[in-house]
């Protein structure tokens, strides 16, 4: 059984994985979940009966929950970061990482604290997201484990250490806020203006549009414009356009 560090936690990988919910990419928190809740209300008393990183004062947090008694993995919360790093630094190197189907314990049902992911690489073709910590970024020899707790979701360690997680075909998890996702078949194309929606909107981006930049401004607008003529075609399409819509009126 091998062991990890998740902040300043210990927990064991566990081979028999938990069935978590289907995982929930809302673009419009900038957030990825996967939990037994589909309101804030359900999130709140799901917080009150876990232990775990995160709590319901501060929604800016991450949060990994776990079952106090058990000490299984019950949920995560897992937000989006703003700021976008090149392929070698943080994205493409996990995709070769190992991988293994599991779960997580922890070694004592107690609060800790869980590091923010600083980061975020996405593949080319939107195949996959990665969202990393500032110790994902250390230099030299590391081992790499990719733990596989949720359909598509892994989490990240770098020697034993928690360092973020990775979102296989990103688009098959578009979700409006609170309800769970569509599902069916992956869609390339949709796969492909996620890909060029996230690489496009990071912090460097928003100053430019909150600054009422007319060149950034047109490339948003451009995607949306893009989007909305397919959008009719499935409802994972119609979540990125609504979202893209929004930024748009929104920025213009």
């Amino acid at each position: 059984m091998r062991t990890v560090l998740i902040g300043n936690a210990a927990a064991h990988v566990e081979a028999e994985r938990s069935v978590l919910p289907p995982v929930r990419l809302s673009l419009s928190d900038a957030l990825v979940i996967t939990g037994p809740y589909t309101s804030a209300s359900e999130h709140e008393r799901h917080l009150l009966s876990t232990v775990g990183a995160g709590n319901w004062v501060d929604a800016a947090r991450d949060e990994m929950r776990f079952v106090p008694r058990s000490g299984r993995l019950a949920s995560l919360w897992l937000q989006i970061p703003e700021t976008v790093t090149g392929t070698e630094v943080s994205g493409a190197g996990w995709l070769g990482a190992e991988r293994t189907a599991g779960d997580l314990a922890l070694l004592r049902g107690e609060d800790f604290t869980l590091p923010p992911v600083r980061s975020r690489w996405c593949a080319d073709d939107g195949s996959a997201l990665v969202c990393v910590t500032v110790a994902a970024h250390d230099g030299g020899a590391a081992r790499q484990l990719r733990v596989s707790v949720a359909e598509d979701l892994d989490l990240l360690f770098r020697n034993e250490e928690y360092v973020g997680w990775l979102l296989l075909r990103p688009e098959r998890h578009l979700s409006a806020s609170w309800t769970p996702p569509s599902g069916g078949e992956s869609d390339p194309q949709l796969g492909a203006w996620l890909a060029e929606y996230l690489s496009m909107v990071d912090e460097s981006t928003v100053k430019a549009l909150e600054d009422g930049d007319r060149m950034a401004l047109g490339a948003l607008t451009g995607l949306a414009g893009r989007v909305a003529r397919e959008a009719y075609s499935s409802p994972r399409r119609r979540v990125l356009s609504d979202h893209l819509a929004e930024l748009s009126d929104w920025f213009e």
